[in-house]
């Protein structure tokens, strides 16, 4: 089972105390059914559930209060093919690292909770350009930290090698539509045998993700949905160096 969230604050308006939703799952129980009033989870007494996309609350939220709601869906996304990391050799670049990323977060961007899914742009974040509109996910590398380097010297072609790994750490954030729930179902591809194959493939391993988070804002009286989610991954560089060597060392003949 999925948890499905839906923020309906935008039709909080301290006159209606009925709101729906997109729904394409059939009807839902009320016992696995949420509401979030501000902080407070509502009791179900005080919801009325109307039909599988709308429900009715015993009080009416005011203006500029937040509203949102869960409940656990019986759907399973259909089925994502990554594409193949196409990494050779047991090296990978920084531009690599950024098209292997991109291809995993693209590959489970699209919303399948609303009717019809929507598909939500990947970008790489603080590009040249106005910001797009609606729906979309900006990813950033917000540190590329060493956490150790070894070394090891090669007799036969008179060169260091350096191992140094590095922890990576992806900041990926969502906006607009179900912005909570798209990160959640990135998030929730890690666990994926696919996904691991897929970073293991690419030299990648991904060892930790922070919880998804909610940054929803207000902007011009509406509130927009915001979300974050930072990945962290290992991978390791290694860096070598032409130091040459003696091949054979002449003394002078001495009388």
């Amino acid at each position: 089972m999925r948890q499905v969230y839906y923020n309906l604050t935008s039709q909080v308006n301290g006159i209606t105390d009925t709101f729906s939703f997109n729904d394409q799952l059939g009807k839902h129980s009320t016992s696995v059914f949420s509401v979030r009033w501000n902080t407070t989870t509502v009791p179900q007494s005080d919801i009325t559930e109307l039909s599988n996309t709308s429900f009715r609350l015993d009080f009416v939220p005011e203006s500029g209060d937040i509203l949102e709601v869960w409940y656990l869906s019986n759907q399973v996304t259909p089925g994502i093919e990554l594409p193949d990391s196409g990494i050779s050799g047991d090296q990978i670049t920084y531009t690599q690292i950024q098209d292997i990323i991109w291809d995993w977060v693209d590959a489970y961007s699209t919303d399948y909770e609303g009717v019809p899914s929507v598909k939500y742009p990947v970008i790489w974040a603080e590009q040249s350009g106005p910001q797009p509109t609606g729906r979309f996910i900006t990813l950033k590398i917000i540190s590329f930290t060493p956490t150790e380097i070894t070394n090891n010297y090669d007799y036969k072609d008179g060169e260091y090698q350096y191992y140094k790994n590095v922890s990576i750490t992806l900041s990926i954030n969502a906006y607009g539509g179900n912005a909570i729930h798209i990160l959640q179902q990135i998030d929730n591809s890690l666990i994926l045998p696919e996904t691991r194959e897929y970073f293991r493939s690419a030299h990648l391993t991904q060892y930790d993700s922070t919880d998804v988070e909610d940054l929803t804002v207000l902007l011009n009286s509406n509130f927009e949905n915001r979300a974050n989610l930072d990945v962290q991954f290992y991978c390791t560089r290694t860096i070598t160096s032409s130091v040459g060597w003696i091949e054979n060392v002449t003394t002078p003949t001495i009388l």
